[in-house]
């Protein structure tokens, strides 16, 4: 996307910014999904609580940076190797 301000170019900001929303709603549906199969009545707050997470990381000063990124690669791993309780997966 910087390089279409550089450039001045409205096509190429129009469509990186599409592959850029595609590529961020793809993979927020990919942990939604993740998070409903493990905890299906908390699905959402616990997908938004994650977005939250993700987003103050960004605002946190340097040196206590690592506190949420710590807290983030816990919630990773939890999501990739966690076993769901659902018997017949459908797909």
């Amino acid at each position: 996307m910087g390089i279409a301000l550089i450039q001045d170019s409205v096509l190429i900001l129009l469509v990186s910014s599409v592959v850029f929303v595609f590529v961020y709603w793809l993979g927020m549906t990919t942990v939604y999904k993740r998070f409903n199969a493990l905890t299906p009545k908390s699905a959402n707050i616990n997908t938004v609580g994650l977005l939250s997470v993700q987003f103050f990381t960004t605002l946190t000063p340097e040196p206590y940076s690592y506190i949420p990124t710590i807290l983030l690669v816990i919630v990773a791993i939890f999501l990739i190797f966690s076993n769901s309780n659902i018997e017949y997966h459908k797909g």
